[in-house]
């Protein structure tokens, strides 16, 4: 989408509704369990904040400030794989049409009551089943007929936006269909008086002396042996021990002659070490002897039993640990510095040029004229007109004998009403509580675009009454050249047979392709369209490749790229959809075709490849 891929589209520039295939954040049509919290742009509000607490404009104006803070989760209806949150912040989900309050102060972000919140909405519903629209306002207001986003080819939608919020700071939310929304949060606005500098950071306080260690609780139950950890770090040799005075070195004897080795015998087991018995003193060193002749090499006698090994003697008591020295002065904290001032609001980009009036449809035929009526009686006499002079005086003829009055002929009938000519393509207007509509209209309100269903007059677009009657569009502008953008287009059948529609302009069906009946995509897109068909015979809508022609303005049919089928009307808008599943290539012209129908009927078609 996010672009679904994308960028936030506008409504014939009356204002921010997003399409089911736009988002602003980049969340495209993916599994409904998969809505990530993380932060978003906040982008300058359109609202004007009314009341005492709420006193001046969200943007543009000193009187309120944004408060940023980490995202935060307020709401998930979902009750699988959702959030967990409960209470009016978690399941159910959203019924069509009717409100709920989200009281934001008592959510986990831990907020104050704020004059308005920057906050994310996400539809969540199955691919295919659409969302109109979702509309968020004060909780202490009826509904002003705005919308926060739409979703008309379900999946998972959002859109951000600031949303002001009544005097306890809650807000209210409501969809046309039944769907799970999630709301988050990354800051909020409150009046400038509330937030004030703040101030110098006072000196951090010594540190308080340790307390008593606890007493040792009781030995658990021994665990399960654990595997074997692997070999820890040697520790430091400890401090070597005071050496002992030396005694004194008794008198050395003179060396034996040395025995023959005798033969090695088996080695026998180790015995226990015996306790090692008390040191005596060491003797004073003697006077070293002359050393006598060596003799020869005895046999190395049995090696005798290892004697046992002693107790380990007592460990000695710890010293005490030295005291602590104080700890020196923290320094006191420097004082903030001066907030910068506000970057100026950029100015609003130029409102894109009013699309091309769709040329009149034709003038139906004239009916037959009907049988002519008997004269009727004759009128009153007239005046007497001026007298002219007279005349020569002719022969004075015979009188003919006077005839039998006829009597009056029957009044012939009406003749027959002429065909009506087909739809021109249509205007958009604003809406009129005091004008009928017929099924097809286009009309502006509150900021968007509505295309009836059925007749009607007096049925407001947006509200709940309008259900079924009128139906939210919105028209997409797509950076040059990401591709075709978003556009709704009217066409007529004035004819039968194989008739060629463009897929972004209207107009009528001819049986010819040109290059006023086809669009060409300026980089590889992906097609996507919904119809929405008042034909009286149902049957397929089939996108087409296009064959130029560099000596003919006559093109040639190429091979399909996709299609869909929608039943017959009979009176209201039948609708289908198709997303094609891969991409077309650069340069590729395309055309429409409808399916044939024996009388007259219109079409619309919103199309758009990115």
């Amino acid at each position: 989408m996010r672009s679904l891929c994308c960028s936030i589209t506008k409504l014939l520039g009356l204002g921010p509704i997003a399409l089911a295939a736009f988002s602003q954040f980049g969340l495209a049509q993916r599994s409904p369990r998969e809505v990530p919290l993380r932060n978003w742009p906040v982008a300058a509000p359109q609202f004007r904040a009314s009341g005492a607490k709420k006193a001046g404009a969200v943007s543009g104006s000193s009187g309120l400030v944004f408060v940023a803070i980490t995202p935060c989760r307020v709401m998930d209806t979902r009750a699988s794989g959702g959030s967990g949150l409960t209470g009016p912040f978690g399941p159910p989900s959203l019924a069509a049409n009717q409100a709920r309050v989200v009281p934001i102060p008592s959510s986990n972000c831990g907020v104050p009551a704020a004059a308005a919140y920057s906050l994310n909405f996400v539809s969540i519903t199955a691919p295919g089943v659409p969302v109109g629209y979702l509309a968020a306002w004060p909780d202490d207001e009826a509904w002003p007929g705005t919308v926060v986003l739409n979703a008309l080819q379900g999946g998972i939608v959002d859109n951000a936006a600031s949303v002001p919020a009544g005097a306890d700071g809650g807000i209210q939310v409501m969809a046309n269909n039944n769907t799970d929304l999630v709301i988050d949060m990354n800051g909020y606005y409150l009046p400038a008086g509330v937030i004030g500098s703040p101030g110098v950071t006072g000196p951090v306080g010594p540190t308080g002396p340790m307390g008593p260690a606890g007493a040792t609780g009781s030995a658990g139950a021994p665990g399960s042996l654990g595997a074997t950890g692997p070999v820890g770090v040697a520790g430091a040799t400890g401090a070597t021990g005071s050496t002992g005075t030396v005694g004194t070195t008794g008198a050395t004897g003179s060396a034996g002659s040395t025995g023959t080795t005798g033969a090695a015998g088996p080695t026998g087991f180790t015995g226990a070490t015996g306790a090692t018995g008390a040191a005596g003193p060491t003797g004073f060193t003697g006077a070293t002897g002359a050393s006598g002749a060596a003799g020869p090499t005895g046999f190395t006698g049995a090696t005798g039993a290892t004697g046992a090994a002693g107790p380990t003697g007592f460990t000695g008591a710890t010293g005490a640990t030295g005291a602590a020295g104080p700890t020196g002065f923290t320094g006191a904290t420097g004082a903030t510095g001066a907030a910068g001032p506000t970057g100026f609001t950029g100015a609003t980009g130029v409102t894109g040029a009013t699309g091309v009036t769709g040329s009149t449809g034709a003038t139906g035929a004239t009916g037959a004229t009907g049988v002519t009526g008997s004269t009727g009686a004759t009128g009153a006499t007239g005046a007497t007109g001026v007298t002219g002079s007279t005349g020569a005086t002719g022969a004075t003829g015979a009188t003919g004998v006077t005839g039998a009055t006829g009597s009056t002929g029957s009044t012939g009938s009406t003749g027959a009403t002429g065909a009506t000519g087909s739809a021109g393509s249509a205007n958009v207007t604003g809406w009129d509580a005091g004008t009928s509509y017929t099924a097809g209209a286009l009309v502006s309100s509150d900021n968007s675009l509505f295309l009836a269903l059925s007749s009607n007059s007096a049925t407001l677009p947006g509200s709940a009454a309008a259900s079924g009657v009128w139906a939210g569009i919105a028209i997409g502008m797509g950076a040059a050249p990401a591709g075709i953008p978003y556009t709704v287009s009217g066409h007529n059948l004035a004819s039968s047979g194989t008739l060629y529609e463009s897929p972004v302009s209207s107009g009528n069906g001819v049986s010819s392709i040109g290059s006023a009946n086809s669009v060409i995509a300026p980089t590889a897109c992906t097609p996507s369209m919904t119809v929405y068909s008042f034909g009286p015979t149902g049957g397929t809508f089939t996108l087409y490749s296009v064959v130029p022609n560099s000596t003919s303005n006559v093109f040639t049919q190429g091979s399909t790229i996709m299609n869909c089928s929608a039943g017959a009307s009979s009176g209201g808008a039948e609708t289908c959809s198709v997303t094609n599943s891969s991409q077309v290539s650069a340069g590729t012209l395309m055309t429409l075709s409808p399916p044939d129908q024996a009388n007259n009927s219109i079409f619309y078609v919103a199309f758009s490849c990115y």
